[in-house]
């Protein structure tokens, strides 16, 4: 849970630029409630039970959870407002984290573009440890 609190400034950053922030997670809403109650945090986590979200965007950990079930796996992801995933950083192992600050630089770096980028802008890329076992995200089909 470190890592939701540790996202406060991006949150605040997101909100002075007229986004917001998200988090998803496979639990039930009482659990995620219980979450955000229990760590004062100020953006909601949508609950994902059914595992559609993380399916669409690639991030399904399978049998990473209890028993075997599926589980997301960490990822941070910038959505402009045409559903485009923009950046993106995604764990292959729980251990590995992206720090807020870098979260941060890419939302000033992609607020400082007059255009976003065409293509998602891998955070990831150079990391050995942070590539997604899911293989790319890509964005989610309406419907």
């Amino acid at each position: 849970m470190a890592e939701l609190r540790g996202l406060g400034e991006v949150n605040t950053e997101l909100k002075e630029q007229g986004g917001r922030l998200l988090a998803i997670a496979v639990d039930p809403p009482e659990r995620a409630r219980q979450v955000v109650e229990g760590n004062g945090l100020e953006f909601s986590i949508l609950c994902d039970t059914e595992r559609r979200v993380i399916g669409d965007y690639g991030l399904v950990h399978a049998g990473g959870g209890p028993e075997g079930t599926d589980i997301a796996l960490p990822a941070h992801l910038l959505v402009d407002t045409d559903g485009r995933v923009v950046w993106r950083f995604v764990s292959r192992r729980v251990e590995d984290r992206v720090h807020p600050d870098d979260v941060l630089e890419a939302v000033r770096s992609l607020k400082k573009s007059a255009t976003a980028p065409t293509e998602p802008v891998d955070a990831a890329a150079d990391s050995p440890t942070a590539d997604s076992p899911a293989g790319p995200i890509t964005q989610p089909t309406p419907g």
